[in-house]
């Protein structure tokens, strides 16, 4: 009797979730502490976009605001912005600080895309790094860092296909997560602190 093809001792031998693990958790353990430094540039896109979308949004009113009552407008926020801007056009003030919104609102989805490691929110990253790198000195060096980051060996790798798939087959593999949360607080608290003061105004 022949023997079965599938039995053929030379041919490749099909893979499943318990042979593939071993594997798959080395390859998961050479590049997890990447993922860490991706899901940290995640967190502060995610960060900057929330203070970003705060200010955008407080500016528009602000600018509003003073479009409506030069004469008069209590708040000494508010009374600085006009000591110092003016006879400026209130309407492209609202559009530029639109402009700082909008920035904050795709700045929070990339931020939300790199930690779910979506390569759309790698896309969007790259595309917010590149613009933001023609803010010298400190954008440049930011924006380089996260292209490094995102677009470097690793980074490749961890967007890759397969790479999900690796993931899923390493439940176990877990990094500590304490970093993130406590910048997360500090970012938070800053953010809080900016709104506390500009409502108190």
């Amino acid at each position: 009797m022949e023997d079965d093809p599938a039995e053929d001792p030379y041919s490749v031998p099909k893979s499943n979730g318990l042979e593939a693990a071993p594997e798959a958790e080395t390859v998961r353990r050479q590049h997890f502490g990447h993922e860490g430094s991706i899901k940290s540039v995640g967190w502060v896109f995610l960060l900057g976009g929330v203070a970003l979308t705060t200010l955008g949004w407080v500016g528009v009113r602000a600018a509003d605001q003073l479009a409506e009552q030069r004469g008069g407008v209590k708040g000494s926020i508010v009374r600085s912005m006009m000591g110092v801007l003016g006879e400026v056009d209130f309407s492209t003030l609202s559009a530029l600080f639109m402009l700082v919104l909008a920035s904050g609102v795709l700045g929070f989805l990339a931020g939300a895309g790199l930690l779910a490691m979506k390569p759309w929110g790698r896309a969007l990253a790259t595309l917010l790094s590149a613009i933001g790198m023609v803010a010298f000195p400190i954008g440049t060096l930011a924006g380089a860092y996260s292209l490094w980051v995102l677009h470097g060996e690793k980074g490749q790798r961890i967007f890759a296909a397969d790479y999900r798939q690796i993931v899923g087959a390493t439940p176990k593999v877990r990094r500590a997560s304490w970093p993130g949360v406590v910048v997360l607080c500090l970012v938070a608290l800053v953010v809080a602190r900016i709104v506390f003061l500009v409502l108190r105004a």
